[in-house]
């Protein structure tokens, strides 16, 4: 038998990483992000209704508050507290309501720089790792293109935030890991810092935590030079041990508040509530995966197939495969709480972060070291991603795009109700669905039209959510109301509670999927 020659990856796949490499992927995360958010037109939409309401009523708080801006950020974080986990996202929120104010289309170009920076940071996470510059361009892009595309056109959500300190974190591992400097304090600190804050920025990354610690460990682990063991693994444990319990301890301090202190239960959609049986779980977990995740299941499941029929041994032969198994075991255990804690809620959109991260170590980095020894099972595999990569492109820019037309729909909808009112009129909003009321509600308060309601179709009454002003004691009912807003299917009913019997006695102006309402003058 003739011995086979070692094949040289570093060189084959040029590993060794260039100065001009970080101009090159900003270009290139500056060609993607804010392609396809200037293309789509979402930069420049103005106030929405998903949570854009916070920053305005925020910036009405910065702006009458008499107490200092840490005691501001302070009260919301102790407010927010009584039904969800995340203080660090509501600090990067009010500090930029108190620089942006409601300026959106400075929100948006913030929210696009950092989708570029989140970009390049899993680009170089992957090239630090030792993967050719093509897998490390389709990692990030596999993780951030697609349905969770949204966090890079909408403001209010947590995604972006810890999506940036999730890869902030496993690019100082990667470095960390490329230099073998295991024992570092500026890795290790910053390591540390990165970790704690991730988790403090929403419940899910939370559960991110025990990831980087893994992964941290496993990389030196599977460095060192002597035999490996379990004693080994211990003594890695110990080199290391104050970075490790800093995390465990923070990440235990944030389970002790989230099961305690917030519940678990507070929140309708999301989280786990007594008396819902496990087998709901189940099928919630497996509705997930077929039809929320459909695409990422069908890919899985084409790249498992593949790596049956091709039977390729590559790097992965009997001394090594253990390293890849362990590899893999941390992936699954981010999928799986991952699915877990979204069991209720479906995994849809932005919630697939961060499970999109361990999808993407597991099915892209790791999936290629499998297929790379052989050149037409290499190609193939990186055409696959590819295309999968292609289609999420697509999917982001429509999303992109609807969110923008639903903007404009947005500000017409409001021009429209300014136009038909004055400072007295009263206006009430009658929407199904409670938060695009509070939207209305929240931003014609601040734009002198203080005589806003909220009509519960539940409870069938009328109240003032936002409360800016002081209350009037005006009578509240559907008798004297000047504008009606709801869903464009709810005219005919709201347009009888104001009290016309006839078509003829009022206009209902369509806005998209949103109708406002006001009588004839005769």
């Amino acid at each position: 038998m003739t011995n086979k020659k070692k094949i040289d990856y570093d060189r084959i796949f040029l590993i060794d990483i260039k100065k001009w490499e970080l101009p090159m992927v900003v270009c290139i995360g500056i060609l993607i992000i804010f392609g396809i958010v200037y293309k789509a037109g979402s930069l420049e939409t103005g106030y929405h209704f998903l949570d854009d309401h916070e920053i305005i009523l925020q910036n009405e708080v910065l702006r009458t508050a008499s107490v200092p801006l840490y005691c501001v950020i302070g009260r919301v974080i102790r407010d927010d507290l009584w039904w969800r986990f995340r203080p660090f996202y509501w600090v990067e929120r009010i500090l930029l309501v108190y620089f942006f104010g409601t300026e959106f289309i400075y929100w948006n170009y913030y929210i696009a720089i950092k989708g570029v920076i989140t970009f390049c940071l899993l680009y170089f996470t992957s090239r630090y790792l030792k993967y050719p510059r093509i897998i490390s361009l389709l990692f990030p892009c596999v993780i951030m293109l697609g349905h969770q595309f949204t966090p890079w056109y909408r403001n209010g959500n947590q995604e972006s935030l810890g999506l940036l300190l999730c890869a902030f974190t496993l690019l100082m591992i990667a470095m960390q890991h490329y230099y073998r400097k295991y024992r570092s304090p500026v890795f290790n600190i910053l390591i540390v810092i990165g970790a704690i804050l991730c988790g403090l920025s929403k419940e899910s990354f939370t559960l991110m935590m025990p990831a980087f610690i893994a992964l941290k460990l496993w990389l030196e682990f599977c460095r060192k030079e002597e035999r490996h063991s379990v004693s080994s693994l211990l003594s890695c444990f110990r080199s290391n041990m104050p970075v490790y319990l800093s995390i465990l301890i923070a990440m235990g301090i944030y389970v002790y508040m989230i099961v305690f202190q917030v519940g678990v239960d507070n929140v309708s959609y999301a989280g786990f509530h007594k008396g819902t049986p496990l087998l709901e779980y189940w099928q919630h977990t497996c509705y997930n995966l077929s039809v929320y995740l459909r695409s990422y299941s069908l890919l899985a499941l084409f790249i498992l197939f593949l790596a049956v029929m091709c039977h390729v041994h590559s790097n992965i032969k009997k001394l090594t495969v253990w390293k890849y198994l362990g590899g893999a075991a941390i992936c699954i255990y981010i999928l799986a709480t991952q699915l877990l804690l979204h069991a209720k809620s479906f995994m849809w959109e932005r919630y697939i972060i961060p499970w999109i991260v361990g999808y993407a170590f597991l099915f892209v980095l790791i999936g290629f070291r499998y297929f790379q020894d052989n050149t037409i099972q290499r190609l193939l595999f990186i055409a696959t991603i590819s295309v999968f990569v292609m289609k999420g492109a697509s999917q982001s820019y429509s999303m992109a795009l609807s969110y923008a037309l639903d903007g404009q729909a947005i500000q017409d909808y409001f021009q429209c109700i300014m136009e038909h009112t004055e400072t007295d009129s009263k206006i009430i909003c009658a929407f199904y669905d409670g938060e695009l009321n509070l939207a209305t509600e929240s931003y014609l308060e601040v734009h002198d039209r203080t005589h806003t309601y909220t009509y519960s179709n539940a409870e069938h009454s009328i109240s003032d959510m936002v409360k800016l002003n002081e209350e009037h004691s005006e009578e509240l009912s559907w008798d004297n109301a000047d504008v009606g807003v709801c869903y464009g299917y709810q005219e005919e009913e709201i347009a009888n509670l104001m009290g016309f019997s006839e078509k003829s006695e009022y206009t209902a102006e369509p806005f998209g999927n949103y109708c406002v309402i006001y009588g004839n003058v005769d």
